[in-house]
């Protein structure tokens, strides 16, 4: 499972490695999602990850979050980095 730690501006909209404030992306902070769907996401295609709990830890297990496309995907220690056209999403593993 993955934690939703932090949402980053790409450049597209605004400067990049800048948090993003617009819209819901505040909300998502904090959000957890399954592994399975981090785990097989690939650069080229459409980025959709399953929520397992809000950011207050309620069920959230019938919800996804589609993005756009993947651009990027990398790892550095407990943490997997997800870019799509617009977005950074920053998602450290955690114990289920």
């Amino acid at each position: 499972m993955y934690k939703i730690i932090d949402i980053r501006h790409t450049g597209s909209f605004g400067d990049r490695g800048t948090q993003r404030k617009d819209g819901r992306y505040p909300k998502r902070i904090g959000r957890t999602v399954t592994d399975e769907l981090v785990n097989s996401s690939k650069p080229g295609n459409q980025l959709i990850l399953q929520y397992i709990t809000d950011e207050n830890g309620n069920d959230y297990s019938d919800k996804f979050l589609c993005c756009s496309k993947l651009m990027n995907k990398s790892f550095q220690e407990n943490q997997v980095i997800l870019e799509t056209r617009n977005t950074i999403y920053i998602l450290e593993k955690i114990d289920e």
